[in-house]
């Protein structure tokens, strides 16, 4: 597999990733323990899981094929991008794979967690938590999630 044929993954990742991120942001659930369980739920999850993954391959690559012409801004502005999409993977991981079996099991967790991503009242226990995604919202993941 040679470069140019990697470069013209990387493109088309990225564009999966715009197209995703575009879905999502008309798709979106809300947040709400009743939800959690719903296939609607996972199929919005799942492809955000997707869109991150897209995302961040698809923005590395095409960051190498154009690093010597971005400079330092380009470096920063990949930087920028790629910390959002890693910030954002495990919040999505959980909401796809761990939530649900846990909204029956353990309502109490998930409704906790569903606060910290809706900037409800967090449990002092998530307060990292709340953090973290504090961090990765003010990066505009609001098309992500619908209150």
């Amino acid at each position: 597999m040679n470069s140019d044929t990697l470069i013209r993954g990387a493109g088309f990742s990225a564009l999966l990733a715009g197209i995703t991120f575009v879905v999502l942001g008309q798709i979106g659930t809300p947040y709400t323990l009743s939800v959690v369980t719903t296939d609607r739920w996972l199929v919005v999850h799942y492809v955000a899981l997707a869109m991150s993954v897209f995302g961040l391959t698809g923005i590395t690559g095409i960051y190498v094929r154009q690093a010597w012409a971005a400079g330092w801004l380009g470096l920063i502005s990949y930087l920028s991008l790629a910390f959002w999409f890693v910030l954002i993977l495990p919040f999505n991981f959980i909401e796809a794979f761990l939530l649900p079996p846990l909204a029956a099991t353990s309502p109490g967790f998930v409704e906790s967690f569903l606060a910290v991503v809706s900037r409800s009242t967090v449990d002092p226990s998530l307060a990292m938590l709340g953090s973290l995604w504090a961090a990765a919202d003010s990066s505009d993941s609001s098309a992500l999630r619908c209150e």
